[in-house]
Order: C-alpha cells, then sequence, then structure tokens
C-alpha cells in the first residue's frame, strides 16, 4: 500500500528525489515508474491535492506535492532527465 504524506522540499537531483519533511529526509533512487493525478480531499471538495506516485526498487509512494506548480516542476525535471517512465 502506499504512504501518503506531504512534505517541505522534493527535490530532483542526480537522477534521484530528495523529499524533505521537518527534521527527517527521504531519498529515492532507481525510478522506475511515475504518474501524477488530481486527489479531492474528503473532508473539503474544493481543495485539490496534486499528487506524484513514484515506484522503484522496494518502494510505492504518492507525494503530495505543495502546489500544481511544485509538482509540474517535478515532472519536467523527470522528463527532462530521463528518469522512470510514465505510468
Amino acid at each position: 500500500m502506499s504512504k501518503r504524506s506531504r512534505y517541505e522540499h522534493v527535490i530532483v537531483a542526480n537522477g534521484n528525489i530528495q523529499l524533505h519533511a521537518g527534521s527527517s529526509s527521504y531519498y529515492f533512487k532507481a525510478i522506475t515508474q511515475w504518474q501524477a493525478f488530481e486527489s479531492v480531499s474528503n473532508y473539503n471538495p474544493e481543495e485539490v491535492r496534486y499528487c506524484l506516485t513514484l515506484i522503484g526498487p522496494g518502494y510505492d509512494m504518492v507525494v503530495v506535492c505543495a502546489s500544481e506548480i511544485e509538482c509540474d516542476n517535478i515532472i519536467d525535471e523527470l522528463t527532462e532527465k530521463g528518469i522512470g517512465k510514465r505510468m
């Protein structure tokens, strides 16, 4: 099952994604597939969340981006650097 979290900083560097939340950092290497999607909050139907599913060896993660722009920037970076395949 995917883990869903909200992160403060998302950085794509050297083919890896780094997520930072509070004092914790997470590094995802060897991303094989990814998919962007929009999700609507169960509690507030007017709140749209922009998300990315990241799949790699040993992980399946849903990242909730801070904004649509942040999500688009990550997608652009993944596409330009040829990281993984869009599902």
